[in-house]
């Protein structure tokens, strides 16, 4: 019997909530590292920001379909609203939020020149950022992003007579049906069961036309964004497979990801999802030696703890290090580290300098914490 496995799927999204880049001004201008949020004040406060600051496309709506899309991605805690360990994450290889809106407005004046609507546009991410959402939509959504790409297929092109035929004829309900048989076979727990009979009960049933569009297009939105798909606009959008090096992203993507049920082993701290990532945007990239490059990613480990940590208590969350240490060596070193390896080091730093170097449980007794002291912080800087 496989038991823990998590549902890589999420139900309810939004056409307008479509942009990884959004979910980086909630998490950066809108919500907090540890204070936590009244959850309606954050949907104000986004839907101003994007809607009226920037001048995106955003309903009121979609701004409280974003505020939950994250936290099913994990960015924010789901009661509080204040930031995870992926938050910080996503704080950290983004940029700042001046950047981001002089990038909305040079969109904007473009868009003004050309008179073309604001779903036309692409928000392309930086590298960083383009790995760390990899990482973050695959845990949430990798099940159905997995069967969505089989179905679309490696050198796919999607115009908008094809989407329309797509859509009618029930796509989206047939790789929601694919998802939850998929897991029906291999999940014995009863609450997950439960979850997943009432996923097919619905998509039997067959959603209306504007469900479809608010399940289709969010996705084709953070693939493009991801660098996965392109889209071409001329009078009308078309979506097809990104061309790196004369290869298609997505039969790349594919080869990588191929199999929901691995996701569990890919993500998790033995897993190898740097390296899968590194092949998907063609970095070239060394494998750190962990005795060769110590002292390269010991200063990694101190520079992200320093970024990330709690100012009174000095605690910074294992799982964010993990991922800023392995994302910046491989876009910034070209040295590929996968969690793994980061946790050796972090734990032969503890061994050197216990005193130094101090552990921290969470709730349920796992350790989840570092605390560094400011002189070995001072030393190793």
């Amino acid at each position: 019997m496989v038991e823990n496995i998590k549902l890589r799927f999420i139900p309810e999204t939004h056409e307008l909530a479509c942009h990884p880049l959004y979910l980086t001004v909630l998490v950066k201008s809108c919500t907090k590292p540890r204070e936590g949020s009244l959850r309606e004040n954050v949907i104000r406060q986004v839907y101003k920001e994007l809607h009226d600051t920037m001048q995106a496309a955003v309903s009121e709506r979609a701004a409280r379909a974003l505020v939950q899309l994250a936290v099913e991605l994990e960015l924010l805690d789901k009661k509080d609203l204040h930031w995870t360990a992926k938050g910080h994450v996503i704080n950290e290889v983004s940029a700042d939020p001046g950047t981001i809106n002089n990038r909305f407005k040079q969109l904007n004046l473009k868009l003004g020149e050309t008179g073309k609507p604001f779903r036309h546009v692409s928000l392309r991410l930086l590298p960083k950022e383009q790995i760390a959402y990899l990482k973050y939509f695959l845990d949430a959504d990798g099940a159905f992003l997995i069967h969505f790409l089989r179905e679309l297929g490696p050198s796919f092109s999607f115009d908008n007579k094809r989407q329309r035929e797509f859509l009618e004829n029930g796509g989206i309900e047939k790789i929601f049906e694919k998802v939850a048989d998929e897991y029906l076979s291999h999940v014995f727990d009863i609450e997950p069961r439960h979850e997943l009979n009432q996923l097919l009960k619905r998509v039997r049933k067959g959603y209306d036309k504007h469900v479809r569009l608010h399940k289709f297009i969010p996705r084709m939105e953070i693939l493009v964004d991801l660098g996965i798909l392109d889209k071409v606009v001329n009078e009308n959008v078309c979506y097809q497979s990104a061309l790196t090096k004369n290869h298609s992203s997505t039969e790349i993507f594919l080869d990588q990801f191929n199999d929901p049920k691995k996701l569990d082993d890919i993500l998790s701290v033995d897993g190898d999802f740097f390296e899968r990532a590194a092949k998907i945007y063609h970095l070239q990239y060394a494998k750190a030696d962990l005795n060769r490059d110590y002292q390269l990613l010991q200063k990694e480990i101190v520079k992200s703890y320093e970024s990330v940590r709690d100012e009174t208590f000095r605690l910074a969350h294992l799982d964010a290090i993990m991922d800023l240490v392995c994302i910046t060596s491989l876009t910034s070193s070209r040295k590929l580290c996968e969690w793994k390896d980061v946790k050796k080091i972090v734990e032969k730093m503890h061994k050197e300098s216990e005193k130094d170097i101090r552990f921290h449980v969470n709730d349920w007794g796992v350790i989840s914490y570092v605390a560094i002291s400011e002189s070995y912080i001072k030393e190793v800087a």
